[in-house]
């Protein structure tokens, strides 16, 4: 969370400067900063669900640590956007921090769901 907020207010000012300009719009910005940071994002989902799945001594298939790599990549892509959209709301580093971490914690907040019978 805190790696993806701080450049971001940095690089934002400058995108709107060249935004301004008239040399690209939104749609090529965004694409082209989910384009530069895949691999990276490839390679620590990859990493982390290796080290997740082999530690568990899960299932042998390859289909299985497939799928863990996936969802790990889709949860990151996840907080990545919704941080970016809140450090482009915000207007300093500090308050969109606080309000990131606010926002994740809501979001897991709402996961839990205690039903009737799981009460003991």
């Amino acid at each position: 969370m805190h790696l993806v907020l701080l450049p971001f207010t940095l690089w934002i000012q400058v995108f709107y400067k060249e935004r301004m300009g008239g040399y690209y719009g939104v749609g090529v910005y965004i694409l082209s900063n989910f384009l530069s940071s895949f691999p990276f994002l490839a390679v620590m989902s990859t990493a982390t669900g290796a080290i997740s799945y082999y530690m568990v001594k899960s299932r042998s298939e390859f289909s299985h640590f497939l799928y863990i790599t996936l969802d790990l990549m889709g949860c990151i892509a996840v907080v990545e956007s919704s941080m970016m959209v809140i450090a482009s709301l915000v207007p300093n580093f500090l308050m969109g921090l606080t309000i990131g971490a606010g926002y994740i914690v809501r979001k897991l907040y709402t996961t839990y769901n205690i039903t009737p019978f799981s009460v003991e």
